[in-house]
């Protein structure tokens, strides 16, 4: 079947191909294609795959100009079954799929340089990080009265809330708005009811935000050093460790 799949590619107006007889041209020509087929490198998939290449110019040859340097040739597609030239297919095909690959670990390693992947951190390297956001959330609090890591820091206490005053969450529900206008002051000039822009917020961040908040209010946290702020948080987190 690969011989009359390579016949009929290369010449697929073979006019009444006769088989049956031994030196038909059709019977040598495939009989030519069987005898590379068993000494070939290639499977007879590849091979195909090789031949569908050379009409797009995929698959070159190297020649030599007369200087003596080597320069590629775009393969051009024979009309008649010749050994010599299914071996000019084989290492085109050979030499394109080497490149292939070359090119494909190219991209790979490039891939690998610009993206790495990422390494967890170390211990040190946590404990640095978890220090520069306690203080980078102290001097947030200290200048404009709030914190923005309230996630952070509600998942830290929210264990030793296991009661939470029925009066509080009622009082958040009845004040709690979906969806708040906001100023945008680009626009405020031209017209004034297209300045406004509806900001839709999230339920469950919105009580993370008041609790936090409110916490901070009754454990006068604001009023604290910077090194007391982050020796409070600290054994918040050594206690949630050691439940």
């Amino acid at each position: 079947m690969f011989a009359l799949h390579v016949l009929n590619f290369i010449n697929p107006n073979f006019e009444n191909p006769d088989f049956e007889d031994p030196q038909s041209d059709a019977s040598l020509n495939k009989q030519k294609v069987i005898d590379f087929a068993k000494k070939s490198r290639l499977t007879p998939q590849e091979f195909m795959n090789a031949l569908d290449l050379v009409p797009r110019d995929e698959l070159t040859t190297i020649e030599q100009r007369p200087n003596g340097e080597d320069f590629e040739k775009p393969l051009k597609l024979f009309s008649r079954i010749d050994s010599k030239n299914l071996i000019e297919i084989e290492t085109a095909y050979i030499r394109y799929r080497s490149n292939n690959k070359l090119y494909e670990k190219g991209k790979e390693e490039l891939k690998a340089f610009l993206m790495p992947p990422a390494q967890e951190l170390t211990e040190a390297q946590k404990e640095a990080q978890n220090l520069k956001f306690l203080k980078e959330e102290y001097q947030r609090l200290q200048l404009r009265g709030f914190v923005l890591g309230s996630t952070v820091f509600y998942d830290l206490i929210r264990s030793n809330y296991k009661v939470i005053n029925l009066a509080f969450v009622e009082k958040f529900m009845l004040n709690f708005k979906p969806e708040v206008f906001e100023d945008d002051k680009r626009s405020v000039e031209f017209h004034l009811a297209s300045s406004k822009k509806i900001i839709k917020k999230d339920v469950l961040l919105a009580f993370k935000e008041l609790f936090i908040e409110k916490y901070i209010e009754k454990a006068q946290l604001k009023n604290l050093s910077e090194s007391d702020w982050i020796e409070h948080w600290q054994n918040v987190k050594k206690e949630l460790n050691n439940n």
